[in-house]
């Protein structure tokens, strides 16, 4: 038997022994977990004088290592998504985050330097073009749900991503659930590499939507309400919209789009603050573009500020209720130029998916930021790669929190964000293949200290998942300057042109009773015009907004003074019609454009003017129910509106006309109405009347165009342009295809210098006409007669020479 000394012995070889393997153990998971970082050769010499102040945050750092791709794959096809089970009995939140965390932690640590996929990826069995994707650690709120009804609305495939803490049980009706051991089972390279109880689980989400046929994307919070069920978003292969000029402010990287929908005081998240309050161009260019790839909506209510913002402009501690103006065009961004966009109501097009990834290891509030700027970069190696800002179509509630936390969270983009944007817009590519140039950007924002090398190789891991899961890349594509012309398509149709806009601070909520008092504005304004005639009035009135929802177009001929119009038109019109468009042959003056807040779109061609006018109106996708185009001649009975807007027709007066018969017009009429009736929609129309030389015709003093109609009414108008139609036939074209036996008969008077004198308050429409002059006592008397008529108002006193038709002189 052994001696006591000897079992000693042994023990302490035993203890020595154990000792040094567990350090072997301890030195080999050193040596895997270190932050590897590449040498400052990697970076060349200039690594530490061009790097920017980055904010210490050691909790960030990812623990990653290069990625070495093995094609060396097994064949196996990968299982079907089964829903997860469900327990006999729910357990607590903290055991529920405590078993995902393990599970996740004992899947994440086997290969961590290997990011081989764990098996092959298959498209799977479900398949949908049309995806919303949200993440939440919520039961499904009533905005989830709203968005779950999105697949029978419009085909949208709402798919959820969970995190540690979301309900294991968490389920909905046509929605697809991928919790935490879901994600896992996928074989992403990017899952073990995306950390828990993040937002950059979506990213997760991306890669199984682009798997299963996703070729749009939308994405948003569980706490965003859509309110026009994706309706406004642009899904169309082209669009005309309109491009901010940025002529005042050629130095600027920025531009605040907050302003274009008119809270120009107001800036969003991610916004360098070193551009507030910087003066703001109003000039646009309206050309037909590609699709824009990235589309925001702008959001309602309390929307998306930093946190600077908050602390130093929010009144109180109630929640915001901001309303931005819900009728301006759609508007995108011309190459060159950058404006933050968040992941809150976003919505992207196949091209821009190469660009969808989250960086790891930056804040929650700066993340999707971040990654809105790379997208935007990357959008301009693509041809025709654009960004627009919608008009409001959702509503943010945001529950009280602490700004103070929001701020430190957000300190790296107070510091960063002009640096990162110079930096991003200085960038060339070496290559001419998308990849390289993607992750050659990612180096250029890792050198500089943007992002950390952990998200150069997380980047590298996505774009590797990309291919697996079959997604195609884009074409490169090289430009030498950066500007609007490159996202203007070419085309046969109307030309570019120039618009000046600016959006109302806020959109008025039109009430009978609050604006009961607008017709005396309107009155008084007239009176004005009509001084030199004692009148007294005194209106009782009660108002029905009529003009609230209607795009007004008033189109200027080439030798009219223009500031002369547009002075007239405001003030008597503008309490009624909100939403005015002036189209003239040449741009106005831009103190008399700021001072009223005009719209202002230039035509090419007199010749067509009454065409172009309201195609261009048509084109710039304002949000109106109606167009109603005018000349500056028309003096409009509003009151009387009322019917030919509750009919959705098309409201136009025609005549007959006889060309003579020297004219060649019915040769090109026949040749046009030949396209139309084969036109698809435009089968059955009769044309008829419009063959021959003696034919209907109509003036372009007043149309009346539905908004349901608009794009038939474009189709026809570019034919009769393209047929040389004066447009006095092609607008009667167009009515009649557009409304068939239905269209509305105006009544109006069109011209004489006498008409006003028959000017009825019963049924007149309009009166229109060259002498149309508030400066003539006759028609001054007149105009306020019936304007008090139609308002049952009877104490108007008129000059002792006044009778009826004029003065007696």
């Amino acid at each position: 038997m052994a001696s006591l000394s000897t079992i000693q012995t042994r023990v302490k070889i035993v203890i020595v022994v154990l000792l040094i393997i567990a350090t072997v153990f301890v030195l080999q998971y050193a040596s895997k977990s270190r932050d590897v970082r590449p040498p400052k050769e990697f970076f060349g010499s200039h690594h530490s004088a061009n790097s920017v102040h980055r904010p210490s945050n050691p909790h960030l750092e990812q623990q990653s290592d290069n990625v070495k791709d093995n094609d060396n794959r097994d064949n196996e096809e990968k299982p079907p998504l089964r829903p997860p089970l469900q327990p006999a009995e729910k357990p607590s939140d903290e055991q529920v985050e405590n078993k995902n965390e393990n599970k996740a932690q004992e899947i994440t640590n086997k290969k961590e330097n290997d990011l081989t996929l764990d098996r092959p990826l298959s498209k799977g069995d479900f398949i949908s073009e049309r995806w919303v994707i949200i993440t939440t650690i919520q039961e499904p709120t009533e905005d989830v749900k709203l968005l779950a009804k999105l697949k029978e609305l419009k085909g949208f495939q709402l798919l959820v991503i969970g995190d540690t803490k979301t309900p294991s049980d968490w389920s909905y009706e046509n929605t697809i659930y991928l919790g935490v051991e879901d994600q896992l089972k996928l074989g992403y390279r990017i899952t073990k590499r995306t950390p828990y109880k993040a937002y950059t689980r979506k990213n997760i989400g991306y890669l199984y939507a682009i798997q299963h046929g996703a070729k749009i994307i939308y994405e948003t919070d569980d706490d965003n309400h859509c309110t026009d069920n994706l309706n406004n978003f642009i899904l169309t292969p082209t669009t005309t919209h309109v491009i901010p000029l940025n002529e005042c402010n050629k130095e600027s990287l920025v531009f605040n789009h907050h302003c274009h929908y008119g809270q120009c005081t107001e800036w969003a998240r991610g916004y360098p603050l070193e551009f507030i309050g910087m003066t703001q161009c109003y000039k646009y260019k309206l050309c037909k573009m590609p699709v824009p790839l990235v589309q925001q909506g702008i959001v309602n209510g309390d929307p998306d500020f930093d946190a600077l913002y908050r602390l130093t402009r929010k009144p109180d501690r109630n929640t915001l209720n901001l309303t931005f103006d819900g009728t301006m065009p759609t508007m995108s961004l011309p190459q060159g130029v950058f404006a933050p966009f968040n992941s809150q109501n976003t919505l992207f097009h196949y091209d821009a998916f190469v660009a969808l990834l989250l960086p790891t290891t930056v804040t929650f509030r700066v993340t999707d930021i971040w990654r809105g700027y790379f997208m935007q970069r990357v959008l301009w190696m693509l041809e025709g790669g654009s960004i627009a800002y919608l008009p409001p179509n959702a509503f943010q509630f945001r529950n009280p929190h602490s700004y103070l936390i929001d701020a430190e969270d957000e300190v790296e983009m107070y510091w960063n964000t002009s640096a990162m944007l110079k930096s991003l817009q200085e960038f060339r590519c070496p290559y001419n293949e998308l990849r390289s140039c993607v992750l050659i950007m990612i180096d250029t924002l890792v050198a500089k200290s943007f992002i950390s090398y952990a998200d150069r190789v997380y980047y590298e891991a996505w774009l590797l998942d990309l291919a697996d899961v079959g997604y195609k890349f884009p074409k490169f594509h090289s430009v030498n300057t950066l500007g609007v012309d490159n996202i203007c398509l070419r085309s046969d149709e109307l030309p570019p042109t120039e618009v000046f806009l600016r959006g109302e601070p806020q959109t008025k909520s039109f009430n009978s009773k609050i604006f009961s008092d607008e017709p005396m504005i309107f009155f008084n304004k007239a009176s004005k015009k009509c001084s030199h005639i004692n009148i007294k009035v005194y209106p009782r009135v009660s108002y029905d907004p009529i003009g609230a929802n209607t795009l007004l177009i008033v189109a200027i001929s080439d030798n009219a003074n223009e500031e002369s119009v547009i002075s007239n038109w405001e003030e008597l019109y503008k309490p009624v019609f909100p939403h005015i468009l002036y189209c003239g042959a040449k741009m106005v003056d831009e103190k008399v454009l700021q001072r009223y807040h005009l719209h202002y779109v230039k035509y090419s061609s007199a010749d067509i003017a009454p065409y172009e006018c309201l195609i261009r109106a048509v084109q710039m996708s304002y949000h109106v129910d109606n167009y109603l185009m005018v000349n500056e001649y028309t003096l409009l009975n509003y009151w009387n509106l009322r019917s030919i807007i509750d009919s959705k027709e098309v409201a136009f007066n025609m005549r007959k006309y006889n060309l003579g018969k020297s004219s060649k017009l019915p040769e090109a009429i026949e040749s046009m109405i030949n396209e139309v009736t084969k036109s698809k929609g435009f089968e059955t129309v009769d044309l008829s009347e419009f063959k021959g030389f003696n034919i209907s015709c109509g003036y372009a003093n007043f149309f009346y165009l539905p908004f349901e109609k608009r794009n038939q009414f474009v189709t026809i108008a570019q034919m009769s342009i393209k047929h040389r139609i004066t447009f006095k036939v092609g607008l009667a074209i167009a009515a009649k295809a557009l409304s068939s036996d239905n269209m509305m008969k105006v009544f109006g008077y069109d011209t004489g210098d006498n008409a006003f004198a028959s000017y009825s308050t019963d049924k007149l429409v309009y009166y229109s006409g060259a002498n149309l002059d508030l400066r003539n006592d006759a028609f001054c008397l007149k105009f306020l007669d019936q304007f008090c008529s139609a308002f049952e108002t009877h104490n108007v006193k008129y000059p002792p020479n006044y009778v009826e038709g004029g003065f007696d002189l």
